[in-house]
């Protein structure tokens, strides 16, 4: 698959069929946005940017612009640019760090395009342009949990190869209604929700900048949606609205961004019961998708399913031996959807990649032909010899009455490894009451989960993908 041939799919769907619906409930059909498409692209060619096989050049995008954020997207892939989605509205200091390291030949805004998301008035920002973006699709900035987020650089091929084997398993048609909810800074949105609906012809309802989960429960009934995509923790706090609306429409729902707790895989199967609930797995430095699991009612909590056809995995010990079928160690991907690198950091990209092998840190192991992700090579600790991982205590504290959520991991006192952990309760529960009830259950459980050090908080740090913080071991 490439880019021309995915527009020429997308020209042969019903030109009358609903291709966007808006937060205001407005509808762009497939002629109106292909229409819009074409017009961008011939706009594109005749400013004469730098984008060349030589000189290639970025387009940077506001993705606060909604729906119109898409056309211009699809006319700067066919016009062999580099996009660089951004979201000044959530992340303005993040998105001005960007503009000036990626120094994008155009920036496209609100004010840059009329009601029928056609550029209009445009000029180039700058005639920068960069070596380094040869071939390059995508340049998404990862969350990373210290420090920025590096630039991650897909390139066409790595973007149309994960487009091809994510259609290969991903149960869609054009009768389907997809909400899509993660901004479209994200390789999920992107590669496994966004090309995918558009390539069948589905209709994709665009979320508001500010949607709230009562809301999106709400647009699920309204809208009858059918399918949607989104993380664990999110799909939990759905989860508390579902009785108040008809969600029933809802037949597919994908988890994926983060590791799903027993918990959370509980409350999310019994609050959709008409959908499907499929897991996920990947990194945005893969496409982002590796694996997945299209029904885990009666998966083990880890099984992320069986790998991509074009995606090759082997699991490594501490010395870069493969490991016996079975047996835990650190997760090793490659294929044609491995990332080119990190955009100016060649020591990053060094460290990531072992030649065409992309090293991903997780703990992860192969039963029965299927990938198994445990947690983190870089989060285990070790407290008196025994190795623990901190989502082995999280999942044991999470089963407590009264407990939301939890954050667990290692902290050095006395010269000896703790098991620090920072939980946010039931604001109808004193600490006390908390307390004892954590008291209870641990004497009940494994001491090996047990916590040394408990820390209430009001809420737990997030990065701007909504993924937790975990502070390293110190």
């Amino acid at each position: 698959m490439h880019t021309h041939a995915f527009l020429s799919t997308l020209s042969r769907h019903d030109p009358d069929a609903i291709c966007f619906i808006t937060p205001l409930k407005e509808e762009i059909t497939y002629a109106q946005c292909m229409q819009a498409v074409a017009y961008n692209m011939q706009q594109l060619q005749t400013l004469k940017l730098p984008s060349s096989k030589d000189t290639p050049c970025a387009i940077a995008i506001d993705v606060a612009i909604g729906w119109k954020a898409i056309p211009v997207m699809l006319a700067a892939l066919a016009c062999k640019m580099t996009i660089v989605p951004v979201d000044p509205f959530h992340h303005p200091t993040m998105t001005n760090t960007i503009l000036q390291q990626i120094k994008p030949a155009l920036y496209v805004t609100e004010t840059s395009l009329d009601a029928q998301a056609n550029l209009q008035h445009i000029t180039s920002l700058s005639t920068a342009s960069h070596a380094l973006l040869e071939h390059t699709a995508f340049i998404l900035y990862t969350s990373g949990t210290t420090g920025f987020p590096k630039g991650v650089m897909l390139t066409y091929k790595n973007i149309w190869s994960n487009v091809q084997d994510i259609l290969a398993y991903l149960p869609m048609t054009k009768q389907d209604r997809m909400l899509l909810i993660r901004p479209l800074t994200h390789a999920s949105a992107i590669t496994g929700e966004l090309l995918p609906a558009l390539y069948h012809g589905s209709t994709i309802m665009m979320k508001s900048s500010q949607l709230s989960p009562i809301r999106a429960v709400q647009w699920i009934a309204e809208q009858q949606i059918t399918f949607c995509c989104t993380t664990p923790t999110v799909a939990t706090h759905l989860a508390h609205f579902t009785e108040r609306y008809n969600t029933s429409s809802l037949r597919t729902l994908m988890i994926s961004g983060e590791k799903l707790l027993p918990s959370q895989k509980n409350v999310i199967l019994q609050s959709f019961s008409s959908a499907t609930i499929g897991n996920a797995y990947g990194l945005t430095e893969a496409s982002p998708r590796i694996s997945c699991k299209l029904d885990i009612a009666n998966a083990a909590i880890d099984n992320v399913g069986a790998c991509l056809n074009k995606v090759n995995i082997k699991i490594v010990d501490k010395v870069g031996e493969e490991v016996a079928s079975g047996e835990k160690g650190v997760l090793m991907v490659t294929g044609p959807n491995i990332m080119k690198g990190y955009f100016q950091d060649r020591d990053a990209s060094n460290k990531k990649m072992r030649g065409e092998w992309l090293y991903t840190a997780d703990l992860a192991s192969i039963k029965d032909g299927e990938l198994h992700i445990h947690g983190r090579e870089d989060e285990l600790i070790i407290r008196a010899g025994v190795n623990i991982h901190p989502t082995e205590i999280e999942s044991s504290l999470l089963e407590i009455e009264g407990i939301i959520e939890v954050l667990a991991f290692a902290k050095e006192m006395n010269g000896g490894m703790k098991v620090h952990t920072w939980i946010v309760k039931d604001p109808a529960l004193t600490q006390q009451e908390a307390y004892n009830n954590i008291i209870s259950h641990q004497q009940k459980h494994d001491d090996r989960l047990i916590t040394d050090i408990i820390e209430w908080k009001e809420s737990l740090p997030r990065t701007p993908s909504g993924k937790l913080i975990r502070p390293r071991h110190h």
